[in-house]
């Protein structure tokens, strides 16, 4: 038994839609828990390679199956993502209430009150998020050994959403700071936050300080890099008055994003 349940969680890693077949063949010989727990990370696993549909069949299962409160909580939390991906959030409220009444347990409730943060800036009601996301710090410190990911997000977007959204600009800046001091901190995490204290400069009309931010957060990338920061830029240099700075970064980001309209059109002005 142990040996098929592990080649099933082995499988859904590598194809979910043969992992699907083969669990079919297995049903007679595996628990209701045991295949509600499959059924979980199969969902979780299509939802992953964007398959909406196929994740929520799987996981609407698991739910009927299983008795265990706390698995029931990981499926309502898929729901979760799940249904903010396809941008309803009623819907994902709805599962994260739900999973209020069903665990006690820190990490997840740091992820319901995470996902409720983030649903909140994602519908612009910016004064409800802030609530959401510190309860979520509270919760996640107290779990030994979490990824701190977890963590600097949350307070990632308290720095952001207090600087650029709320106008709290000693709070956000404060937030913003002390993620890019901080030395554990993702250099994801630093290059975003330098990005957007060097957009609240940018939206102060204080460019010279801007582009200090946007030229900092260049020494954080990853793989994760875009070069949009060489937009924001050339932007910089452009209303500066400096056209040739501005024309560098301008090409500099169409190496990453060659059809972008808004460059092109920029780069043509300048050049005229």
């Amino acid at each position: 038994m142990y040996n098929r349940i592990t080649s099933l969680k082995n499988l859904i890693k590598e194809d979910a839609k043969k992992a699907s077949i083969e669990i079919d063949k297995s049903r007679d010989y595996l628990s209701k828990q045991a295949l509600a727990e499959i059924l979980f990370l199969l969902g979780s696993r299509f939802a992953d390679d964007g398959n909406y549909d196929e994740s929520f069949v799987s996981l609407r299962e698991a739910e009927k199956i299983t008795k265990d409160n706390e698995l029931l909580c990981d499926i309502f939390l898929c729901y979760v993502d799940n249904y903010i991906f396809l941008d309803k959030y009623e819907e994902a409220e709805s599962f994260l209430n739900k999973c209020l009444e069903l665990t006690k347990d820190n990490l997840k409730l740091g992820d319901v009150y995470f996902n409720m943060g983030l649903i909140y800036e994602l519908k612009s009601e910016w004064n409800k998020s802030i609530y959401p996301f510190e309860k979520s710090i509270k919760y996640f410190e107290k779990v030994d050994g979490i990824d701190s990911f977890k963590i600097e997000t949350s307070k990632y977007y308290l720095g952001f959403i207090s600087l650029r959204r709320l106008k709290q600009v000693y709070n956000g800046l404060e937030i913003l700071k002390e993620l890019i001091s901080g030395r554990d901190v993702t250099n994801y995490t630093k290059h975003n936050s330098l990005v957007e204290i060097g957009h609240y400069y940018f939206e102060n009309k204080d460019y010279e300080n801007a582009l200090v931010y946007y030229s900092r957060s260049l020494e954080y990338i990853d793989e994760s890099f875009d070069g949009r920061v060489y937009f924001y830029m050339g932007d910089s240099h452009r209303v500066l008055k400096d056209k040739v700075n501005a024309i560098r970064y301008y090409e500099k980001y169409l190496e990453y994003d060659p059809d972008d309209k808004n460059t092109l059109e920029s780069l043509k002005n300048l050049r005229e």
